[in-house]
């Protein structure tokens, strides 16, 4: 516990989407790559892109790509804007894909937390 009580899991101003993809068509991912690119602005980061060292489990697909948005909304608004869903057409043709949206978490309570409180930030995530 902290003095000012319990620690609560709280989302930053960030949001994150994660794709797994399984590419059946390389061409047809260039086409999808540059027409995606026209989509993302100075306010999307492109945080990661390629081949996971796998550690433990099975993971899905053979690319994974991170991207920061400035905070879950964000993400799920260019996600389903209409030039995204254009771009993404040329990703269903030439992938199969899992896509998901993460919350950011609060960086400074975790860092500023105990062993004892620590799940207190993951909440009903437990």
């Amino acid at each position: 516990m902290t003095e000012a009580g319990p620690l609560e899991r709280r989302a930053m101003n960030k949001g994150y989407m994660i794709f797994t993809l399984d590419v059946k068509d390389s061409d047809g991912m260039r086409k999808y790559m540059k027409a995606a690119r026209a989509t993302i602005t100075d306010d999307i980061r492109l945080l990661a892109v390629g081949t996971p060292e796998v550690l433990e489990g099975k993971w899905y697909g053979t690319t994974t790509v991170i991207m920061e948005f400035a905070n879950a909304d964000a993400a799920r608004a260019w996600f389903g804007s209409s030039a995204y869903k254009e771009a993404s057409e040329f990703r269903h043709a030439a992938s199969d894909a899992k896509v998901a949206i993460l919350d950011g978490f609060d960086t400074q309570a975790y860092a500023q937390s105990s062993p004892e409180d620590v799940v207190d930030l993951f909440g009903d995530l437990l």
